[in-house]
């Protein structure tokens, strides 16, 4: 049992509270004589900001590597999301690669198991700035070892940020409040307090109990996404994707075991009875449903408070976020993201590896006064080479106990700057927050600061059921190794997927997920080569 799982936050208070300041580069960087040509791959935010007539390719983040570092930016590609998805794996087939690149667990596996990497050991100890240490070693003693083949670091792991990752429920608070109803916890009380929404039709004609995933939206992943069904599955104990220790200690993959079967008989009768989204899989607009005000709970994490902005400004609706569903013994079970959110990894045959950490370094100082508002008419700093995310694992919840305090009337007595946004989150907090101080919500909110009121809303309640609630992590112990079963995986993926949303919907009975696992069992049984890959990759992570 954790509470609020802030690794490492003692620490970093006591690191803050011995006087040291966060030092934003150990030197300047010196510039080079001879311009150096950088060869990397890009992918795109959809919203990534550039002025009238900037680029990806030609804008001033680049120009300012260059007249600093000395250091030409040349992209090989610009990819958006979707498009990286669809690509990279036959970047990695041909060996078709740029010097340097970040990307997720499955291509950095990949890429080492061709051979196409260098050993960035002695670049991580004698280059990398402290800044950037610092971020990767919030995330535990686990993630350099998770990077480590023979002794040698073959990429720098940039850890997940936990709060990001955390589904919670959201749920509109208002109508609680109009029905006199207290928030629901239990499964058993959200479905009688959304069947109520329902019964009531709260947000008029086509009121939505329990939103779902939409044609895009996956319904139990776990990481960057939201509307999926995952916090509920984990309520009766079943983790799909996962794989885990059962109790006689085998690994075992989640998917098809018998709690998963219990959770999706419930969602089939809430879908029966109106209760959960009748275009559950189908609707291809949620944020059309969430402006309209017509849905009482859906799951995300608290960056979710985006998707809720027009609802809530437009429509004064109110909503609060819960760590909710609790099990049957009352606990609060979260299946957790991978420990590392992007690798970076540098080809074996870039000539000039330390330009790569020349840039990564130079990209985290710039940041810090990036946001600042003499920069506003530039480019986002989502559209640096080297990403923008890099930060550390616990910063969310950090930054929610020192906001809360805030809101509690403590002084400031510590030094923020080695934090990129919490100096900033203050201010914007002391400028917003109206009586009475200890709640934020659509009360406080400023058209001119609109952007600062919907990240404050969505730290102060979207992370505080993470940073001040107990939960029971579950992290899946044999991920990213697919092996000689791919093919056969895939297909099995496919299957359980359709079988999942066939009985959801009702175009099933709950038998065909009998029918899904003895499939799956004659093709992917624990005797099965690619099975025991996964096992071998579990225990090699616990060495």
């Amino acid at each position: 049992m954790k509470k609020g799982n802030l690794l490492g936050i003692g620490l970093l208070l006591a690191v803050i509270g011995s006087g040291l300041t966060w030092i934003r580069m150990e030197a300047e960087p010196e510039k080079e004589q001879a311009e150096k040509e950088l060869h990397l791959g890009l992918t795109v935010e959809d919203n990534t900001f550039l002025p009238e007539g900037q680029n990806m390719s030609n804008n001033q983040l680049l120009d300012l590597i260059r007249e600093d570092l000395g250091i030409h930016i040349v992209y090989d590609w610009i990819y958006s999301k979707e498009e990286f998805a669809r690509n990279i794996d036959m970047h990695i087939a041909c060996d078709a690669l740029p010097d340097a690149l970040l990307v997720e667990e499955e291509q950095y596996l990949q890429m080492l198991e061709y051979g196409q990497l260098q050993p960035v050991t002695t670049l991580y100890e004698q280059e990398v700035s402290e800044q950037v240490k610092a971020f990767v070693e919030s995330g535990g003693e686990q993630i350099i070892e998770t990077v480590k083949t023979g002794g040698e670091m073959m990429a720098i792991p940039f850890p997940n940020l936990i709060a990001s990752n955390i589904n919670v429920m959201w749920i509109r608070q208002d109508w609680l409040d109009e029905l006199g109803l207290e928030a629901p916890r239990t499964m058993e009380e959200i479905i009688g307090v959304s069947g109520q929404f329902v019964e009531k039709q709260m947000g008029g004609n086509g009121t939505i109990g329990i939103l779902g995933p939409g044609i895009e939206d996956s319904l139990t992943a776990v990481g960057k996404c939201c509307f999926g069904l995952g916090p509920i599955f984990s309520a009766f104990h079943a983790y799909p994707g996962y794989w885990i220790t059962n109790e006689d200690g085998e690994l075992v993959y989640g998917s098809v075991q018998e709690e998963a079967r219990q959770a999706l008989e419930v969602l089939a009768e809430l879908y029966q009875e109106g209760i959960l989204d009748q275009e559950i899989f189908f609707r291809e607009n949620i944020q059309e449903i969430l402006e309209e005000g017509k849905v009482g709970i859906f799951f995300g994490p608290w960056w979710a408070a985006e998707r809720l902005k027009r609802d809530m400004i437009d429509n004064k609706s109110e909503w609060q976020a819960y760590g909710a569903p609790l099990d049957a013994q009352g606990e609060y079970i979260c299946t957790m993201p991978s420990n590392v959110n992007q690798y970076l990894v540098i080809h074996k045959k870039c000539r000039d590896p330390k330009s790569v950490i020349q840039v990564l370094n130079y990209g985290l100082q710039l940041e810090y006064g990036w946001r600042e508002e003499e920069r506003q008419e530039g480019p986002s700093i989502k559209a640096y080479p080297l990403g923008w995310e890099h930060d550390f694992a616990n910063e969310l919840e950090y930054t929610w106990i020192v906001l809360n305090n805030v809101m509690e009337g403590a002084e400031q007595e510590i030094n923020y700057s080695r934090h990129k946004r919490l100096q900033s989150d203050i201010d914007n907090l002391k400028e917003l927050n109206r009586y009475p101080y200890d709640h934020f919500g659509i009360e406080d909110y400023k058209e001119e600061k609109e952007d600062s009121f919907i990240r404050l809303f969505g730290i102060l309640n979207g992370v505080r059921p993470i940073a001040d609630q107990k939960y029971h992590p579950v992290y899946n112990e044999g991920a990213g190794i697919a092996g000689s079963g791919e093919t056969k995986w895939k297909a099995l993926k496919t299957l359980e997927e359709q079988t999942y949303a066939k009985i959801i919907l009702g175009q099933e009975s709950i038998e065909a997920f009998d029918e899904f696992v003895g499939i799956w069992e004659e093709n992917g049984s624990p005797t099965d080569n690619w099975c025991r890959e996964r096992e071998q990759f579990s225990n090699q992570n616990e060495k």
